[in-house]
């Protein structure tokens, strides 16, 4: 729901009891947070795709559990799960890992940090596959997917 709220209406927020789109953020991060915290799931899986989800809550740069602390713990669990080399690994593994992956990127370059995700730690990178069929490149990967953006007619 924390993910959620900042596309929700507002007058549903107002019908939950909500003063503003800002306080029901922040009391349902704060619920996501607690959550986590006390264990409250067990699967890693949903426990990683939580934890993702809440690196988009920006407390500023003054706060200790920022988006640097919930990717640091995102990354750990994902490689103590082995998310990023098993080699049989399910679809929404690899594609979980991409996740993680661009996210640490982009979390580092917006707040001038070097990644968690080093260069130098060898970690094998699935290729993602489009449709069952192994894709060779990034390209083939995104021709699929431009494939699949167009309409009837044949425009994007």
């Amino acid at each position: 729901m924390f993910a959620g709220a900042m596309f929700v209406d507002l007058k549903y927020l107002y019908a939950a009891g909500y003063a503003s789109r800002k306080s029901a953020v922040e009391v349902l991060f704060q619920r996501a947070r607690v959550l986590y915290e006390l264990n409250g799931e067990c699967d890693t899986s949903s426990v990683i795709q939580s934890l993702l989800l809440m690196t988009y809550r920006y407390e500023g740069p003054e706060q200790h559990k920022n988006a640097q602390h919930w990717i640091s713990i995102c990354v750990s669990l994902a490689c103590k799960a082995g998310t990023q080399y098993n080699a049989k690994q399910k679809a929404a593994d690899r594609v979980l890992w991409w996740c993680i992956f661009t996210r640490d990127r982009l979390i580092a370059l917006s707040l001038q940090h070097p990644p968690f995700i080093k260069d130098d730690m060898h970690i094998p990178v699935p290729v993602l596959h489009y449709e069952g069929e192994a894709a060779t490149s990034v390209a083939e990967c995104m021709d699929g997917t431009l494939a699949m953006s167009k309409l009837p007619n044949g425009k994007a």
